[in-house]
């Protein structure tokens, strides 16, 4: 079972929580996130990374379709979607199951 707050014995847990966070981690995990990465509009380092990430997403996902990377909350993601594929008149069903539904209905 999910021991919160403790990391200790993290290759044990059971159930991984599917809850926003904060959560623990295993450490190994979170250690990427203290590199030093390069600016997309600066370092070369940084679009190469980004390209390969991209690439290897795609494969994955099985597409040859373009795969963008966005860095930031997911609510970035989901706002880029729907500003992508709905036009201003198209009418749109959202079913409120929590706070981002109900700002999506205000805010679509």
């Amino acid at each position: 079972m999910y021991k919160i707050g403790s990391n200790k014995n993290y290759k044990s847990y059971c159930k991984v929580p599917m809850v926003p966070g904060p959560v623990s981690m295993d450490p190994e995990v979170g250690a990427p996130a203290g590199e030093d990465y390069g600016n997309g509009n600066l370092h070369d380092e940084y679009r190469i990374l980004y390209k390969d990430t991209a690439l290897k997403l795609a494969s994955v996902m099985r597409t040859k379709s373009d795969v963008v990377l966005m860095s930031g909350e997911a609510m970035l993601a989901l706002w880029a979607g729907l500003k992508n594929t709905i036009r201003p008149d198209d009418k749109v069903v959202s079913v409120i199951t929590g706070v981002f539904c109900r700002w999506y209905c205000r805010n679509g």
